[in-house]
């Protein structure tokens, strides 16, 4: 009776079997295990009784892939949109898609630059404030190189924040910009552009995708994001996924509409 209660206080009326089994049902078994470590510590049940009713089979599942890979055309269009932006706004926006994409960093990593971090002579591009402290180096080449030249001969060379805030006039204020102003600036040259919808996070997915899909390796692309293993890596991986589109193209269905 006494244990019965605990499990009825520690998940509650509106929460027992209120749910289907499989993914959404998980919840329920830390729920079950944090009851009987509960009733062990009372000692209610004895270690073996504990250690045998907590001994629950761990639940297999696979979940569909999180976000999405931008395709060449939808780069090329925002592109073309920031050309199209004459002001110093649409330089530096396009700097902006170009190192997020061409390096794959994170949001918070691309407002965390400093014009110091770069190396123009080499490409090299220091990130000093990556995930979980770790400091890495990774490097501009080719059309995200230009768009970054191109951003900082705008800007100036004055030390600072790479990436600033450009007022309507036009003025460039060398101070950081946060990740709601990157945000809102993906999201105008998205709308503009005429892209469905993506995330800063999916520049990184494509960067990951693109690269490995051109023979990268696997261990180079993991330092260049960052990662902890190749396995966080091999989630950004999207090439499964069109290698299924590509073979879903090669049945014939006989429809006659």
């Amino acid at each position: 009776m006494l244990f019965t209660a605990i499990f009825r206080h520690r998940t509650g009326p509106s929460q027992r079997c209120s749910r289907p089994e499989g993914r959404a049902g998980r919840p329920h078994v830390p729920r079950r295990c944090g009851v009987l470590k509960a009733a062990w510590r009372l000692g209610l049940v004895d270690s073996e009784s504990f250690h045998r009713a907590a001994d629950i089979p761990a639940i297999r599942g696979e979940t569909l892939p999180r976000g999405r890979c931008l395709e060449a055309g939808e780069l090329r269009a925002l592109f073309q949109t920031c050309a199209s932006d004459a002001s110093p706004a649409g330089r530096r926006d396009a700097a902006l898609i170009a190192v997020a994409y061409g390096c794959g960093l994170r949001r918070s990593e691309l407002v965390s630059l400093e014009l110091a971090d770069y190396q123009p002579e080499n490409g090299e591009l220091k990130i000093l404030h990556g995930k979980g402290r770790k400091e890495r180096s990774v490097y501009v080449a080719g059309g995200t190189q230009d768009a970054l030249n191109s951003w900082i001969s705008t800007r100036g060379h004055e030390p600072g924040p790479l990436f600033n805030p450009v007022v309507k006039s036009g003025k460039i204020t060398i101070r950081h910009m946060s990740d709601q102003a990157v945000l809102s600036a993906l999201a105008k040259r998205r709308k503009q552009a005429g892209v469905r919808h993506f995330s800063p996070h999916d520049m990184r997915r494509s960067f990951a995708s693109d690269l490995l899909d051109a023979g990268g390796d696997i261990a180079v692309v993991q330092r260049l994001m960052g990662h902890s293993s190749p396995t966080v890596t091999a989630r950004y991986d999207r090439r499964g996924e069109r290698a299924k589109q590509r073979a879903a193209g090669l049945l014939f269905v006989p429809f006659a509409g």
